[in-house]
Parts: C-alpha cells; structure tokens; sequence
C-alpha cells in the first residue's frame, strides 16, 4: 500500500476519534426516504494480476434512497496500475462506470452497508508507445461503513471487488481488482 494512502488511512481515523465525543449524544436519523447525496472516495487499487502494481483509485458517486435503508448508487471511477516485471514500462487504467442497489444498517451515527451491482469497464492501457483499451461488463459487490459528522455530512471507507469475466483481450492482464477507499459523502 501507498505510504500516502496509509497516512490518508490516519488521518481518517484520526478524525472520527476525534469528531465521535462531540456527537456522541446526538441520534442522526438519515437517510430518508427520497433524499439524495453525492459523494467523492480517493483511495489505492489493488489488481489481482502480479504483474500489476497497486496504484491509486478515485470515484464519484451520486445515490438515491428509496427507503430508509436501500438506495441505488451510479458511481464513476478509475484506477491507475503500472505493470512491473516487465522490460517495457506500461500501464493498465480501468474506468468504470457502475450501477449498484445498496443496503445501510442504522447503527446510531455508524451505517455499515453492502452493496453489489453491475457495470461498465473501460481498460485503457499502454506499453511503451503501444496503446488500446478494451471495454467489457463487469460485476461490483463490495460494503463499508458511513459514519454522520451531521445529519448531511458524512465520511465513508469502502471495500470492493470489481470482476470483469476474462482477461483483457490485448495485454492478456487478469481485469479482476478490489479498491479500498475512503470518502466523503453529503445528503440533501
């Protein structure tokens, strides 16, 4: 893992050991029925190919609650994996595009979730001056937790495996990968 991501890590940590006294006495009932909230995550990728180094993840994600504890989610995002062991340098960059169904459990200001869906991936990458990409559909099943600063405000962590069938049609690379990311989400 990233040195950078690791002190990411803390400093996340950090801040709910040092938010969580303050709002301890407050109960925060959200989501509700038809809110929205739009959310940003930052965090490392980790492919399950070995010629893959772990690398950097970033998403975008917009979700709309149909109930108090099931929303849909459309996310945005990309990771970045250079290839090593190899005589050339080279990349691999997944962009997905995904839909996904998300079930929170209210636990006070803590809301654990899974979540699982589908999606579109784009792998884009490069080998020396040679460049392709190849686009397949691919399944996402992932959960995290939320924790409410305030009844709009949330930080987020997330763990999720994205499998795309079949190895990437030109690199002959594994597609399979997980990110694990941590975020920031409001509702309103």
């Amino acid at each position: 893992m990233p040195v950078s991501f690791a002190r990411f890590a803390c400093l996340l940590s950090l801040s709910v050991v040092v938010v969580s006294p303050a709002l301890a006495q407050q109960h925060i009932q959200v989501p509700e029925e038809g809110m929205f909230a739009v959310g940003v995550s930052v965090g490392v990728g980790i492919p399950s190919e070995e010629l893959l180094k772990n690398g950097w993840f970033i998403a975008l994600s917009g979700e709309a609650y149909l109930t108090p504890r099931v929303s849909l989610r459309g996310q945005i995002g990309g990771a970045w994996f250079d290839v090593a062991g190899r005589p050339f340098d080279g990349r691999v960059s997944p962009l997905n595009v995904t839909g996904n169904v998300v079930y929170n459990w209210e636990r006070g200001q803590w809301h654990p979730y899974a979540t699982g869906g589908i999606g579109l991936y784009r792998l884009r990458y490069t080998e020396d001056d040679f460049s392709g990409s190849d686009t397949k559909l691919g399944l996402n099943l992932g959960g995290g937790v939320e924790y409410f600063l305030s009844r709009r405000d949330t930080i987020t962590g997330e763990v999720t495996l994205h499998a795309i069938p079949g190895d990437a049609d030109t690199t002959g690379f594994t597609t399979r990968y997980w990110t694990l990311a941590g975020g920031y989400k409001l509702y309103f």
